[in-house]
């Protein structure tokens, strides 16, 4: 009788045990506001649904101090030992709510700024074929190289947690190319780019024909959300410029000219006396500047404050000139 009897006393300890536990497993709801911590910094805690933090525990102890007060839950990470040297690594920090759930999330502890970490720079770099139409005209197609830069205006912030940030960009274009190939060839002379002519490449441009179109852009951003961990809706204002590198008689349209029992035919003599052939070209006045531009908006970015390398995500929409 007495294993049966201590049988039935286990069994009754786990079904009474298994339901308080799973109660009490930590969601990974939790977030810190910056969730990465230089030496010295300060994050502060937000906790899901509607309850109130009580207790923040760090995992291991010595990686954060943490305190509650006046419904504020904050982290701070400890200062630098000493030249050249930092405390780094990530702290799993459980928040304990006044309803007695728990929720978790993790900070990571960087050394001071430098290069190998991400800092109040952010830049992209794209390269690719580019194709542009418009009702009742042409399509062009070039190869491009877009380059796009934003810093903020305030001292040792993220982009994301400065309220003013300042950016750039520039697009150089190639010479229009008409590639009238099907798709799946074009992706082969991508993957593969040489002189094969049923898998042409825009990867063939010739050089001199490579930067024959530019435009910049340059602003200013204002953040509405500079607390929003990692995401960000900005009001833009820019102002730039575009313009061609290549004379205006290098682009020249060849046109039908209206035969004499066309409709048109009248009118076109009286507009272009000189023109007395079947065919016509017209070319645009010649210009001492690049086309000014400039517009405002809105832009939303969603940044990845864990993935040092990866680009964000970038919605803009803008009016203007």
């Amino acid at each position: 009788m007495l294993p049966l009897f201590i049988t039935a006393t286990i069994l009754s300890s786990v079904v009474t045990a298994t339901p308080a536990m799973a109660q009490q497993t930590p969601k990974n709801t939790l977030v810190a506001m910056p969730a990465t911590l230089s030496p010295g910094g300060k994050t502060t805690f937000v906790a899901a649904g509607t309850a109130t933090i009580t207790n923040l525990s760090p995992d291991p102890k010595e990686g954060l101090t943490c305190s509650v007060e006046n419904k504020t839950a904050a982290c701070t990470a400890p200062a630098a030992p000493g030249s050249g040297l930092a405390i780094t690594g990530d702290v799993k920090v459980t928040a304990t709510l006044d309803d007695g759930t728990q929720q978790f999330t993790t900070v990571s502890l960087v050394a001071e700024f430098d290069a190998a970490q991400r800092g109040p720079w952010e830049a992209r770099v794209v390269t690719g074929y580019h194709q542009a139409g418009a009702a009742s005209s042409d399509y062009s197609q070039n190869a491009i190289i877009d380059i796009y830069v934003v810093r903020p205006l305030s001292k040792n912030n993220k982009v994301w947690e400065s309220r003013f940030n300042s950016w750039g960009g520039v697009r150089i274009a190639s010479a229009p190319q008409q590639i009238n190939v099907p798709f799946i060839s074009l992706l082969q002379g991508l993957a593969a780019p040489g002189t094969n002519s049923n898998a042409p490449s825009p990867l063939n441009t010739p050089v001199n024909q490579l930067v024959l179109s530019a435009e910049f852009q340059s602003g200013l951003e204002f953040n509405f959300t500079p607390g929003w961990n990692g995401k960000m809706l900005g009001l833009i204002g820019f102002f730039g410029a575009t313009g061609s590198f290549q004379a205006p008689d290098q682009n020249v349209h060849i046109y039908v000219a209206p035969t004499a029992d066309s409709p048109q035919s009248a009118l076109f003599k009286q507009r272009f006396p000189s023109a007395n052939t079947a065919y016509v070209g017209f070319v645009a006045p010649d210009r001492d500047r690049f086309y000014r531009q400039w517009g405002v908006g809105f832009r939303y970015s969603r940044f990845h404050p864990d993935a040092n390398y990866e680009s964000p995500q970038t919605y803009t929409f803008t009016l203007g000139t």
